[in-house]
């Protein structure tokens, strides 16, 4: 069961629940002096939906026990490849390509991309090792689960 998690909208205390399974990815998220978290998530109505929140990626991700991974992402501006962390939810990955020799184009579910710095078989093996200290991390934290 997926249990929703509460959250404050940036800037007000207006109370966001939602589920871990909605978000695809996390970034920071600055305005002006003021830093918090942007939920990348796969709610669409015409645009995906993107949620400031407070609080810094880090302690988001614990706050869902974990279950995000960091990455490092590519993007052009002003002509040059410039790059930011993100953290990865594994379970909206819907499928991986290298676009150059070293980065990757991740697509997830609700149709959102990222362009990843790494390589294929990293990133698979990434992933198999995180969700397999997930598991662990929930085991000890929550007890053997009877699924």
């Amino acid at each position: 069961m997926n249990y929703l998690h509460s959250f404050f909208f940036h800037g007000t205390k207006n109370p966001l629940y939602i589920g871990s399974d909605a978000i695809d990815f996390i970034t920071w998220y600055q305005k002006g002096v003021e830093n918090g978290t942007t939920l990348h998530t796969n709610l669409l109505h015409d645009i995906a939906l993107r949620h400031p929140i407070e609080g810094i990626p880090e302690t988001i991700n614990k706050s869902m026990d974990g279950l995000f991974f960091r990455a490092t992402i590519q993007y052009v501006a002003d002509g040059a490849m410039k790059s930011y962390t993100a953290w990865i939810n594994p379970d909206n990955i819907l499928s991986a390509y290298h676009v150059q020799p070293d980065c990757m184009e991740v697509f997830f579910k609700s149709g959102l991309r990222l362009l990843v710095k790494g390589h294929i078989s990293d990133l698979i093996k990434n992933i198999l090792l995180h969700v397999r200290d997930y598991k662990e991390r929930r085991k000890v934290a929550y007890g053997k689960s009877k699924s």
